[in-house]
C-alpha cells in the first residue's frame, strides 16, 4: 500500500471517525436533500465585517474539514438562495471558501446566515 492509498484510508478510519475527531452535521447540496455526513467542526469563529448602504454588520466564520467523497463538488454561496449549505448546532451556515487535498479530505470556509448588527464604533477600532 503506498503512502498516498493509506492517507485516503485513513481519512474514515481516523480523521473523520465519530470516536475520534468528527461529528454528524447536516450537509445540503445546491438544489438537492440534505444528508448527514461526517465533519471535523473548527468552531473558533471570526467575524467578516460587512456593510452595506451604511448599515454595519458582523457574518459568523467557521471552518469544517469534509470527505472528497461525502462534497464531491461544492457550490459556494453568491446571493440568497445560493449555494451548498451545512447546518452545524441548528444553525445555518454557507460555503464561502474551499480548499481541497489530495488525501480525501477538503478544507471548507462557511458563514452563518444569521446577521450580527455592529455599530460603526466598531469598525473604527
Amino acid at each position: 500500500m503506498t503512502l498516498g492509498e493509506q492517507m485516503a484510508e485513513d481519512v474514515s478510519a481516523v480523521f473523520l471517525n465519530a470516536d475520534e475527531f468528527a461529528e454528524e452535521i447536516a450537509y445540503t447540496p445546491r438544489g438537492g436533500l440534505d444528508v448527514t455526513i461526517l465533519a471535523v467542526v473548527d468552531r473558533n469563529e471570526s467575524f467578516a465585517p460587512q456593510v452595506v448602504a451604511d448599515d454595519p454588520w458582523r457574518v459568523r466564520r467557521i471552518t469544517v474539514t469534509v470527505a472528497v467523497a461525502d462534497v464531491p463538488t461544492v457550490t459556494e454561496y453568491r446571493h440568497a438562495g445560493d449555494g451548498d449549505t451545512f447546518t452545524i448546532d441548528e444553525r445555518t451556515w454557507h460555503v464561502v471558501g474551499e480548499s481541497s487535498s489530495d488525501v480525501g479530505m477538503r478544507v471548507l470556509q462557511l458563514e452563518s446566515s444569521d446577521r450580527i448588527e455592529a455599530s460603526g464604533e466598531e469598525y473604527r477600532r
